[in-house]
């Protein structure tokens, strides 16, 4: 069989993890071509078997009777070797969460105002002591510029009505 290694047993026996109860390896010797045969890379298998042996490592299976005998895992029917054996994401916690709000409205407030990004060792405390100041001195800028505005404007209207009477 072509791309799978004449040593595939003994790679297998290496990386699938020890278990207390029989593999029956002695299966799994005719069981790998026929995966192969049905569409299964060696590659995929060897890979799904690693992740497989890091996942009994995790949750502390090694050993035990409650790991899966070879056998089972790679039978071509029910392809042990291509399940998730990854770590789950764990949920946020609500501290989590908060913290992310505030800093998604701390970042809303500095952009409507151009503030500069918080630095990453920044707490949010700092940053929006810092973010305040800026509002507070861009609020006055509005203000002085608008009062600027204001008065120059009513100055433009009676220089255009004064040029339209002379």
């Amino acid at each position: 069989m072509s791309g799978l290694p004449s040593d595939y047993l003994a790679q297998l026996q290496a990386v699938f993890p020890r278990r207390d109860g029989p593999h029956w390896w002695h299966k799994v010797r005719s069981q790998i071509p026929t995966a192969l045969s049905a569409g299964a890379t060696w590659e995929g298998i060897l890979k799904g078997t690693q992740g497989y042996a890091a996942y009994c490592d995790r949750q502390e299976l090694t050993g035990t009777p409650y790991v899966k005998p070879a056998s089972n895992f790679f039978d071509y029917r029910t392809q042990g070797w291509s399940e998730d054996f990854s770590i789950p994401e764990k949920p946020k916690s609500a501290a989590d969460q908060a913290q992310e709000a505030r800093w998604a409205g701390l970042r809303a407030r500095s952009a409507a105002i151009r503030f500069r990004d918080p630095l990453a060792v920044e707490s949010a405390d700092i940053y929006e002591t810092q973010l305040r100041q800026a509002e507070r001195a861009h609020a006055e800028n509005r203000r002085s510029y608008g009062g600027i505005a204001a008065n120059a404007v009513p100055n433009v209207v009676s220089m255009l009505t004064q040029a339209k009477r002379a």
